[in-house]
């Protein structure tokens, strides 16, 4: 019941109500069984956007001491959020249940606005497609960052945001206790390489749309 009016919420009065929204890819999210949404992260608004806009009930991933705050606690579980504390373990289990599960692998909202490189990104992601073998959806979302950047206390309201999920990358499962380091980073490089391919793409669309109006 909490999730149902949580969604009602973002849906009458945020999203429909205050930004100008462009979704696109849905279709590639199946409609049942195990999948891995993940997405860059900018803004505050990420996980709510692309929980309102999913054709499915997805379960986003938070670090479980945010859940001892009171207030953002009740935001948390009113979208279904999985606990986590330093391990994946919690969400290879809700995927081994059948579950969508979001998560950002960049961790905290990017200060800048851009994609992360591999380097600074956290492996989790890589852990959750081997160990589950859950097709990954590379997604890319835009202009959270110019309607609410971190370090703001309040959003800039009637801005366009779009949310761009792109086309499933399967992982071979492993059985291994323990992956290397390069198979992590493999993984992980191929996922957020995806993501930052799909913004270069919604920006060159956007020049383009741009010059013809010019």
């Amino acid at each position: 019941m909490l999730i149902f009016f949580t969604k009602l919420f973002y849906k009458v009065v945020l999203f429909l109500r205050l930004y100008k929204v462009k979704v696109s890819g849905v279709g590639h999210i199946p409609i049942q069984g195990a999948v891995i949404i993940a997405a860059n992260h900018h803004s505050f608004l990420d996980p709510q956007l692309i929980w309102h806009f999913s054709p499915r009930l997805i379960y986003p991933i938070a670090a479980k001491w945010l859940f001892k705050v009171w207030w953002v606690s009740w935001i948390l579980k009113g979208v279904g959020c999985i606990p986590i504390n330093g391990s994946s373990h919690g969400a290879v289990a809700a995927l081994k249940e059948g579950k969508a599960v979001l998560i950002f692998p960049e961790g905290r909202c990017t200060p800048f606005g851009q994609v992360s490189p591999t380097y600074k990104v956290h492996k989790g992601v890589a852990v959750m497609a081997l160990k589950t073998g859950a097709p990954v959806i590379p997604t890319y979302i835009g202009g959270t960052y110019e309607a609410w950047p971190v370090g703001k206390l309040l959003p800039r309201l009637f801005k366009t945001l779009t949310v761009s999920f792109g086309e499933p990358i399967s992982f071979n499962v492993t059985s291994a206790d323990i992956i290397s380091d390069e198979i992590l980073y493999y993984t992980t490089n191929r996922i957020m390489s995806a993501i930052s391919n799909i913004g270069e793409t919604v920006a060159e669309k956007r020049r383009e749309k741009n010059q013809k109006k010019s």
